[in-house]
């Protein structure tokens, strides 16, 4: 517990500049979470087996078809066109008929495909929201952490029965209640006195829309790892994990924003 919470505040030390000045450094540095991310998801061979290299490298290109647009960085909100899509298909998906024996297969192409589009995409809106709006991106954030700091709190302190014990033995309905209770609340007071918003009807709504999207978020991750037998994605942060152990909340939270934004 002591390691996680020297990790974690060393970790926001770093992120809340680099979140602030926004801009091309934020982009950057997503840019490098991206790839991180990408190897990780590449790690997980029990689900597809051993890539070869080449189509690792056009699996990463096509990641960045995704995670760039037209304005370069996502300066603005942007659409990721049929061409783009397109094009990305076929550097993953086209390559099946130049490999012989089975070393390149169906399965493996649209794994990668999956993982550039779902990373791309994921790491796009990451760039686009934080360009849009510093408060709103910030307001995202805090629901993806109050809820994951509160639900693991919650869990160790009054946790008893198991939410979802073959995905995430850990969870408990306890911390999950406790996690949405208090990322409701504090996310709430940061959308009304940080980013200058009325609070109604709605936007409770909307937010305990954000706070549920949050906690499958992280399950949703958790079942990857199950089926491959990890614990971790990887090691890269002492007790925390790797990238995608830290992002899986936010990940969906902001994707599900983007589906409700027109009611916030």
């Amino acid at each position: 517990m002591k390691k996680r919470i020297i990790t974690g505040l060393i970790m926001l030390l770093v992120a809340v500049p680099i979140i602030y000045f926004g801009g091309y450094t934020f982009a950057t540095v997503v840019l490098l979470i991206a790839l991180m991310s990408y190897k990780e998801m590449l790690d997980l061979k029990k689900n597809y087996g051993k890539i070869p290299n080449l189509m690792k490298v056009l699996g990463a290109i096509s990641m960045l078809i995704f995670l760039y647009n037209d304005k370069g960085f996502g300066i603005s909100y942007t659409q990721i066109t049929y061409q783009r899509m397109i094009a990305a298909l076929l550097l993953t998906v086209l390559p099946v008929l130049f490999y012989k024996d089975n070393k390149y297969t169906a399965k493996q192409a649209f794994y990668l495909f999956g993982v550039a589009f779902f990373l791309g995409l994921g790491f796009n809106l990451f760039i686009n929201v934080r360009n849009a709006s510093l408060p709103i991106f910030v307001f995202l954030v805090s629901i993806a952490t109050f809820n994951d700091i509160f639900a693991l709190l919650g869990g160790r302190l009054i946790g008893k029965h198991k939410l979802m014990p073959t995905v995430s033995p850990k969870k408990t309905i306890e911390g999950s209640i406790v996690g949405g209770v208090f990322g409701m609340a504090i996310s709430l007071l940061i959308y009304h006195f940080y980013c200058g918003r009325p609070i109604d009807f709605r936007t409770v709504i909307c937010v305990l829309i954000l706070c549920v999207a949050s906690q499958i978020g992280d399950l949703v991750f958790s079942k990857f790892k199950r089926e491959c037998e990890v614990k971790d994605y990887s090691n890269i942060f002492p007790g925390h994990g790797g990238m995608l152990d830290r992002l899986d909340s936010l990940f969906f939270v902001i994707m599900t924003f983007m589906l409700l934004i027109s009611n916030l």
